[in-house]
């Protein structure tokens, strides 16, 4: 199929390529000039013979566009069949290396995903991913969008325990520190009522 396509495809450029010397040699017709009513009434024959020239060249001129249109129909034709061919070949191979794009369910949401991260995450438009149609660009980003997935979980991972190691910090070290602190005051009453030096109060209001 796809070297068939190629052959059609050559062929259509062969042809538009013999045109193209045409025009460059300026073998291609012009569009010919009708002779002027005013011809007509001052040479009614030179008129007669003008109008036949014109007419063949105008069937020349129609002939010569009748078929550069069907070149150009015929080679977008022969494009559209190529690429076509080209996508059938990349889809098959895509499918050997990422046999879930062989389900028709998987493979929408596969699209679908590809679309939402290369949008949200790569900052390509919808309808540039879209036209890419190399298997091997559509497994990068499949395997852009696993490694996406693997920060966020890790990322989720960590906020995860975060939390609970800022909990049992302060917890720790507070009550560590008001015990100390307790002591601390209880020693110094004990030392203010036993000794009743005015430095000794100070202290104790300090602390």
């Amino acid at each position: 199929m796809a070297e068939q396509v190629y052959s059609a495809l050559l062929h259509e450029r062969q042809q538009i390529a013999q045109v193209y010397e045409q025009a460059k040699n300026g073998q291609l017709a012009t569009a010919p000039i009708e002779p002027s009513r005013e011809l007509f009434e001052a040479d009614p024959i030179g008129y007669m013979d003008a109008k036949l020239k014109y007419d063949e060249a105008l069937g020349s001129y129609q002939n010569q566009m009748q078929q550069m249109e069907a070149v150009n129909q015929q080679q977008t034709e022969a494009t559209q069949a190529a690429q076509k061919a080209y996508l059938q070949h990349e889809l098959a191979n895509l499918q050997k290396v990422m046999p879930e794009f062989a389900d028709q369910e998987k493979a929408q949401a596969l699209r679908e995903q590809l679309v939402t991260v290369g949008e949200s995450v790569y900052g390509y438009a919808a309808d540039e991913i879209s036209q890419v149609m190399d298997h091997r660009a559509i497994r990068v980003l499949s395997d852009a969008i696993k490694y996406q997935e693997l920060l966020k979980g890790k990322k989720a991972a960590e906020e995860k325990a975060d939390p609970a190691k800022r909990r049992k910090r302060p917890v720790k070290s507070g009550s560590k520190q008001t015990g100390s602190n307790n002591a601390k005051r209880k020693k110094a009453k004990q030392t203010l009522s036993r000794t009743g030096s005015v430095e000794d109060a100070i202290a104790l209001l300090i602390d």
